[in-house]
């Protein structure tokens, strides 16, 4: 019974957040207008996982925040901040003696509605 009251509390804070968010998205590019700030960012940080659950928060509800977050994968900076990433996941298996496919689907998984 609790373990279903979590997930039923978790599923209501997820998607008023992914609501929120939308709403504040809604006729503009970025969170507090047309500049990229940090608060991106942040934001993008939080609500990042809820995206991966698209079946169950039903994220293609969502279309602002689906449309902010491509824009936000698909800058210049995201794409330099993957690749420096995987770069260094390399270097840490290298260095420590194991050999392990690189699961890369992050790096390159677009956010699908």
């Amino acid at each position: 019974m609790r373990r279903r009251q979590a997930i039923d509390r978790f599923t209501v804070e997820a998607k008023r957040h992914l609501h929120v968010l939308g709403q504040r998205l809604a006729g503009r590019p970025f969170i507090p207008g047309k500049d990229h700030p940090v608060a991106d960012i942040a934001s993008f940080l939080s609500v990042g996982e809820h995206l991966t659950q698209r079946k169950f928060l039903s994220v293609h509800e969502y279309s602002n925040v689906l449309q902010w977050a491509e824009s936000l994968v698909e800058s210049p900076a995201a794409q330099r901040g993957r690749a420096e990433r995987l770069k260094m996941t390399c270097r840490k298996m290298s260095a420590s003696g194991r050999y392990v496919r690189l699961a890369t689907a992050w790096s390159k998984a677009p956010i699908s509605r």
